[in-house]
């Protein structure tokens, strides 16, 4: 405001001397009017360039701002992708259970509750009884094994996993066929090795050579499981710290940290019941070779003991 006001009073002054025609005294003016006029003209540049500067700061920060929101938005959707990827992988898996699996009725379930401090131990899904749910129904994921339900209600159900940390509740009757032997190695998967994610079969029935790679299945034996379901692939065969058993290490088909989406294999009675004749079959033909195998003799067992008479 006081820049103004000495500009229009200069501009009078020189208006005045100009009326009268000093030349002289009007250039002195102009003279005057121009140091003063850049007197106060950088101060108030000055100023005026700071304002545009905390101008440009702030456009800046609401710029950067909304480009962070972006960037959050971004990674959202990315991780919302990832888990759709990983649910359609599921669902492809357990579609393509229900080919693999086809003498059985299979329903798929949602893992709706998963307690961290039982977490390789049960899952609860959600399906219960009034879905049709039964104990020791098998349970499976990605086409492997990964439990049986232990416990009902009308709307859910828990599901104790093979990972269990406890054996009595984890142990399952397995086998391994090889390619070219008439009889399948029989064994029990009885335990989990967290660090390693590794299932441990014990009790192995035979001493013939198990390549990695072999698959490992249910063998129906004890009647908790159906035969064939598959379990997962051998990666290591040793003998234990004691060096007197030989262990299965197996690679199992599920993860068992990332079990999301489940299988339930409903069994009928019909089918338990055919179960249980071809179980009592088998163990009948192998007590007939095992009988058959103790009454073959040797030509000299025939043969009359010599009486020592000549």
């Amino acid at each position: 405001m006081l820049l103004i006001s000495v500009l229009i009073f200069i501009s009078l002054i020189t208006f005045s001397l100009s009326s009268r025609g000093d030349n002289v005294v009007q250039s002195g003016a102009n003279d005057v009017t121009g140091v003063v006029g850049r007197l106060f003209s950088k101060p108030t540049n000055a100023i005026f360039g700071v304002v545009d500067s905390v101008n440009d700061v702030q456009s800046t920060y609401e710029e950067n701002q909304r480009l962070k929101g972006q960037l959050d938005a971004i990674h959202e959707k990315e991780a919302e992708i990832a888990a759709l990827r990983s649910e359609n992988q599921q669902l492809k898996d357990e579609l393509g259970l229900q080919d693999l699996v086809t003498e059985y009725t299979v329903r798929r379930s949602n893992v709706i509750s998963r307690n961290p401090d039982q977490w390789i131990n049960q899952v609860i899904i959600d399906l219960g009884t009034m879905n049709g749910m039964e104990l020791g129904m098998p349970v499976m994921n990605n086409n492997g094994l990964v439990g049986y339900i232990s416990e009902t209600n009308p709307t859910s159900s828990k599901v104790t996993l093979i990972s269990n940390v406890d054996l009595s509740a984890s142990k399952v009757s397995s086998e391994i066929i090889l390619e070219g032997e008439e009889a399948a190695i029989q064994g029990i998967i009885s335990e989990y090795k967290t660090d390693t994610n590794q299932l441990v079969m014990s009790q192995i029935t035979s001493d013939a050579e198990i390549k990695p790679g072999t698959l490992v299945t249910t063998s129906g034996l004890g009647g908790a499981f159906p035969r064939g379901l598959v379990i997962g692939e051998v990666e290591d065969v040793r003998l234990d710290e004691q060096g007197l058993e030989r262990l299965v290490f197996i690679k199992p088909l599920s993860d068992f940290n990332n079990i999301r989406i489940v299988s339930v294999i409903e069994r009928s009675a019909e089918t338990v019941f055919s179960e249980k004749k071809d179980h009592s079959e088998r163990e009948q033909e192998d007590e007939t070779n095992s009988a058959a195998t103790e009454d073959q003799v040797t030509p000299e067992q025939n043969q009359p003991a010599e009486s020592g008479e000549e």
